[in-house]
């Protein structure tokens, strides 16, 4: 076998497998036009291989990821495509992908096993290990029940005795930041309740 026939069919095995006629052309240092020509003479048409071939090596590829619960980005990533074209390939395929958001707090049997183990959002934020803020905003948008849930209001019969509380630690000569930390506050927080509610 000749060199030249040789490289010849390595070229078509490089096209069959998915890389283009540019990348073919610069590796063996000839134009894109021989490397079509030279998969010509082989019976190939260029929807033989080349991008038809990758792309459908990628959208297999991008199904899979999404199956596994990458989130666009990831995917785009993971295959090195445009984030469009995986945002079109999904849509193509029916799938889709999880968000940050989802794949930061997770599906909704996850929210609502957190929210049943949890008192307040703060709670929940804890246990999962987030920010308060945007789970609250999470949950706003998406599961607004359980927020509303878990975002109760204390009664007026639990805010007199938190304020009977406040006032016995003060009265121990306890300072207002022990008094943030054995309740779980930031101090802001309590020195804010604390001169609403006329605390002293």
């Amino acid at each position: 076998m000749s060199k030249c026939s040789k490289r010849n069919e390595d070229i078509v095995a490089k096209f069959r497998s998915g890389m283009t006629l540019e990348a073919i052309g610069q590796e063996y240092g000839v134009s894109r036009q021989r490397v079509q020509q030279i998969i010509q003479m082989y019976g190939l048409s260029r929807d033989s291989g080349g991008v038809s071939a990758n792309r459908s090596n990628k959208l297999e590829m991008i199904a899979d990821l999404c199956r596994k619960g990458r989130t666009v980005t990831e995917i785009a990533q993971e295959t090195a495509c445009k984030h469009t074209f995986v945002t079109k390939s999904l849509k193509q395929l029916g799938l889709k992908a999880r968000t940050p958001a989802q794949r930061k707090y997770g599906d909704e049997s996850a929210i609502i096993s957190f929210a049943s183990r949890s008192q307040s959002l703060r709670d929940m934020a804890k246990l999962m290990g987030v920010n308060e803020h945007s789970l609250g905003r999470y949950l706003n948008r998406h599961y607004p029940e359980i927020l509303k849930r878990i975002s109760k209001r204390p009664t007026s019969e639990e805010s007199e005795q938190r304020k009977l509380m406040v006032k016995q630690m003060l009265a121990e000569g306890k300072a207002p930041k022990e008094i943030a930390q054995d309740l779980k506050l930031n101090l802001p927080t309590l020195k804010a309740w604390m001169k609403y509610n006329h605390v002293s």
